[in-house]
This record gives structure tokens, sequence and C-alpha cells, in this order.
């Protein structure tokens, strides 16, 4: 209850731009709406334990749908999400790694996977460089949720076991400048770099009560290359 109402804030200045950005869209005569889908590569920045156990990078992709009530500004809502790549490591009988104690009495294996998802919505500035083309930039909140989990597993015996880490869904700020351009009189293509401080997303074993490892982002970054066309 005490997150949701932290959150509430951002939550409703985002509720409050889209209102106003839609009311003022819908009285314009010259209002452009859009649908945007970009592949993107996702780089986290994770505390030094969780480096070890969990890829910090992945491959994702990004939808959204964006309100151009200016030529020079307007809205945009995504949903982000990256797929899940699998990072192989050992852990000695009695080292521990990110919270975890290998207790198995041989060397562990541990295979984890970690996806993120996110929800956005930003404010887009545009400025024109030449004929089709514009620079952009964006500002704006989201809320991501982290999805890890692990499968721990000792060579050469039967001990094979699979974990999943809990995760909050948390609201973050986010940045970024970017450069598209027309192809077509609808369609045209667009490239942006992000930041998100996503550093108070946590997760936490769900077995294991160790509060000093259930924050390990510090930041996220993005970098995409995608299309969008005009409805």
């Amino acid at each position: 209850m005490k997150d949701i109402f932290k959150r509430m804030p951002l939550m409703a200045s985002a509720l409050l731009i889209a209102y106003s950005g839609s009311s003022y869209a819908i009285e314009s005569d010259q209002v452009d709406y859009y649908f945007a889908l970009d592949g993107q590569w996702h780089t986290v920045k994770l505390r030094p334990s969780w480096e070890t156990m969990f890829n910090n990078t992945a491959f994702g992709s990004n939808i959204a749908f964006g309100i151009r009530p200016s030529m020079y500004y307007g809205l945009e809502f995504g949903f982000e999400w990256t797929t899940r790549k699998t990072k192989t490591t050992t852990l000695a009988n009695g080292a521990t790694l990110a919270g975890l104690t290998n207790t198995s009495g041989g060397q562990l294996s541990i295979d984890s996977q970690l996806r993120m998802i996110t929800t956005n919505a930003d404010v887009t500035g545009f400025l024109p460089l030449h004929e089709s083309w514009e620079a952009l930039g964006y500002v704006g909140v989201g809320w991501a949720r982290f999805k890890p989990k692990y499968n721990l597993s000792v060579p050469g015996t039967n001990f094979d076991t699979l974990h999943s880490l809990g995760s909050k869904t948390r609201s973050y700020l986010r940045v970024g400048l970017g450069v598209q351009g027309l192809v077509t009189d609808t369609f045209g293509v667009r490239f942006k770099v992000g930041y998100n401080a996503t550093g108070k997303v946590k997760f936490r074993y769900k077995d294991v009560q160790n509060t000093a490892n259930d924050a390990p982002t510090e930041s996220s970054y993005t970098i995409g290359l995608g299309g969008y066309f005009y409805v």
C-alpha cells in the first residue's frame, strides 16, 4: 500500500498530461496519430554480485501509440519488453553469490535468465532538421518489473531445481534523444537512445530473506531502431 501512495504523484501527472494532450488533440484540426514498433538493445547496470549471476544485456521490443497535436511536441505511450537470455555460472560448495549460498555439497551450476517489462508515458519534443527529418527528445515516467529466474543443478547428480524471484512494479523517470524521418507520406523510420532511472526496481529471493540483495539494478539504457506510421 505504501508503494502505491508513493507512485500516485507520478501516475497522476502522467494521466493529467495524457488527458490535456488528448483534449487538445480532439479540438485541433492538425492532429496526427501514429503507431511505432522498435527493436531495442537493452543494457542494465547491475550491482556486482548480480552482474556475475545474470546477463546485463538483451534484445527487446517496443510498441507505442503517439499523438502529435503540434509539429513540435506530442505524447507517446509505450510497452517494452526484453527477451530471456540465459547465462551459466558455477558456484563452489560453501560459496555465496548474490545472497545465494551453495550447500549442495558439490559445485553448483546456475542457469539464469532476466527479463524486463515496462509501460511508459512520455512527453516528446521535435525539432525539424532537413526536409522530412527531425530530431526528437522525450522525458517521461515508466513502470518497470523484472522477471528473473534461475535453475540450480549439480552435474553428475539428480539435484536439479528451478527457482523464480519476486519483483514489484516500480515507477521510474526516463529521458532520451533520437532522430526520425518519413520515407513515404505515412511511414517513417526512427533511431532513439534512452536512459532509465530504474535503481528502485527491486527483486528478491522468494525463499531467502536477504534485504541486502533485493535492489540489484542501478540504471538501464536502451538503443532502439524502428519504424512508425501515421493513421
